[in-house]
């Protein structure tokens, strides 16, 4: 059986951000994403490196775990994690519209558009949440992964893979 991967294309980035969009295995967009610029893959203020990454529920429950668990009891089992990403851990994909909510994890949204600091963001984050999530959970339990892939050039700190 062939490995389940979807696939982080990375489009653009600015001074702050970096917009991308998810995309299950056919190349349906499943929503935009939004991460940190890169910056050296510093904990919680850049993106991760383009890779391939296995799509886990998080093995140890912290404060995301909570808060995503009282505002969507419905469809929140445990947040979904990225594992093995060199020299990270505990990246989610979680809620939030700005790159100052990214904290180095991957943001979903419905739409894109500008944040009040007129950086890169995307909008109607938790309602792409509710509508990716049951999907990211029968990722995990399918034992899949996303591929991260940049399109930006290497002045702009992206590389191809």
């Amino acid at each position: 059986m062939r490995d389940i991967e979807w696939t982080l294309q990375r489009l653009e980035q600015d001074a702050h951000a970096t917009l991308g969009e998810l995309r299950d295995p056919q190349g349906n967009r499943l929503c935009w994403t939004l991460e940190n610029r890169w910056r050296n893959n510093e904990r919680r203020v850049s993106r991760i490196p383009a890779g391939r990454y296995r799509v886990i529920f998080q093995p140890v429950l912290g404060g995301w775990h909570a808060r995503l668990a009282a505002r969507f009891p419905a469809i929140h089992h445990r947040p979904i994690e990225l594992a093995d990403v060199p020299g990270r851990s505990a990246i989610l994909i979680h809620p939030g519209n700005f790159h100052t909510d990214t904290l180095g994890c991957i943001l979903p949204g419905q739409i894109k558009m500008r944040g009040p600091d007129d950086s890169l963001a995307v909008g109607q984050s938790g309602a792409a949440y509710v509508a990716i999530y049951p999907r990211l959970a029968d990722l995990a339990n399918a034992g899949g992964f996303i591929r991260v892939r940049d399109e930006l050039s290497k002045t702009h700190g992206g590389t191809a893979i």
